[in-house]
């Protein structure tokens, strides 16, 4: 008899614990912003801060070091600045980079920005700025990854030239490079 009200009394206990939600259950974890192919790729805050970055970053446009920007980078991009910082040091004057590749230009007058982002594949957001310089539509887009550790940083910049030619601040940095 013990034996069989010991096994009718594990039985309910087990049922009514399947049919009661733990407790944290009722939190729901922020929802992941997606790819165009449904996987998921960043949150919604982590997406608002990356476009605050770079919408921030043109507000005080001018202020702006194109060979140290304000935001985290990838080892891989700090390493192709650190060596144009380096060589600026050594000879006083650019080795690859002699434009704003912030502004897309030599000069600038910046209004209307507008940032906004994709979220492309996990680990990998593009944020882009479009505005106008001196009157004329500009786009750059900021290539975003998520590095060791869980944070994002900077890994690229794409522009258009002043043809219109598609160009990449880490492949301006590292064309002829000696490293």
């Amino acid at each position: 008899m013990r034996l069989s009200a010991l096994f009718a009394a594990t039985s309910l206990a087990a049922l009514a614990g399947c049919s009661e939600a733990p407790a944290n259950d009722t939190e729901t974890a922020p929802a992941m912003e997606t790819s165009a192919d449904g996987v998921e790729v960043i949150e919604p805050a982590t997406a608002a801060d990356l476009e605050q970055q770079v919408a921030a970053s043109y507000d005080d446009w001018e202020s702006f070091d194109i060979r140290q920007p304000p935001f985290p980078t990838t080892p891989r991009l700090e390493t192709l600045l650190a060596a144009e910082r380096d060589y600026v040091d050594e000879h006083g004057a650019p080795r690859m980079l002699d434009f704003d590749w912030h502004v897309a230009g030599q000069d600038a007058e910046i209004s209307d920005v507008r940032v906004s982002h994709e979220a492309v594949e996990p680990g990998l957001v593009i944020v882009t700025a479009r505005f106008q310089n001196f009157g004329q539509q500009t786009e750059v887009n900021y290539i975003w990854r998520k590095v060791d550790g869980g944070s994002w940083a900077l890994d690229d910049a794409t522009l258009d030239d002043p043809d219109g030619n598609p160009m990449s601040l880490g492949s301006i940095l590292s064309e002829g490079a000696p490293y």
